[in-house]
């Protein structure tokens, strides 16, 4: 999931780079969290297809999968994929001069999640983690909240903008 942020501090003078830096990557590293708890589930309801637009599928493996399981998840076969994805993401933050970066990793070993066979079938991965603009202003009210709490409690901010 790739998803960038720019933040503006005003009434900052005594905060240092590397306070901003180490509570906006904190804040991130939690965002993500989130999602990962909360709104990344969401991919697997049975509204998810229509939600996030995913590519459609043949019709062969539509008639393969309901064979398998009579009421499917929409990006799950077995629900192993699913299993493995909601279970854990490893998360990595980075700090350069300039800038905190985050990275989030969900790993499953299902063949589907790992390599894309031909170019007929769907990027799971990317329909996976595809964020819609509800979600990414759901994403920065938080990130919001969160920076200005921190802030205050260093009585150093007055205000704070999200925006791309």
């Amino acid at each position: 999931m790739l998803y960038a942020m720019k933040f503006t501090y005003r009434g900052t003078p005594d905060l240092l780079l590397e306070d901003k830096k180490s509570i906006t990557g904190r804040g991130m590293e939690l965002m993500m969290l989130n999602w990962h708890r909360q709104t990344m589930p969401d991919h697997y309801k049975s509204g998810a297809a229509r939600k996030y637009h995913y590519e459609p599928r043949k019709k062969a493996y539509c008639i393969r999968k309901n064979r398998y399981a009579p009421r499917p998840a929409p990006l799950s076969y077995t629900g192993a994929m699913q299993k493995q994805t909601r279970s854990k993401i490893k998360i990595k933050r980075t700090e350069t001069k300039k800038k905190a970066k985050v990275r989030g990793t969900m790993w499953a070993n299902v063949f589907a999640f790992l390599k894309r066979r031909s170019s007929a079938m769907p990027d799971l991965r990317a329909e996976l983690t595809l964020v819609v603009n509800e979600e990414r202003a759901g994403m920065g009210r938080f990130m919001k909240r969160w920076t200005i709490a921190k802030f205050r409690e260093n009585r150093r901010v007055k205000t704070v903008e999200v925006g791309k």
